[in-house]
């Protein structure tokens, strides 16, 4: 399994690609916007899980101020045996 799924450095272009289940598509138009993913990208550490290279899933932690940050993530589909060692990374930071 780990040798399917990486972790690599947040790009923008990764929400492009990233397949959303239809509740979160309501998310779409904020997604597509440049913009608003170059700002993910900016703000903070942001991070993409890969699985046999197709994009699973994006999270970040934007600061807010000192002692206080927001975490995100967006998951898209992905096989649900990566969801142990997706959860494992998270958890080891």
């Amino acid at each position: 399994m780990l040798d399917k799924l990486s972790f690599v450095p947040f790009d923008p272009d990764h929400l492009q690609t990233l397949n959303l289940s239809s509740e979160i598509n309501l998310l779409k138009p904020l997604l597509d916007n440049p913009d608003y993913a170059k700002t993910l990208q900016r703000a903070g550490i942001a991070e993409t899980g890969l699985y046999d290279g197709t994009v699973i899933g994006c999270c970040g932690v934007l600061p807010q101020w000192k002692g206080r940050s927001i975490a995100w993530a967006l998951i898209g589909e992905m096989p649900r045996r990566c969801w142990p060692d997706v959860t494992k990374h998270a958890i080891a930071g």
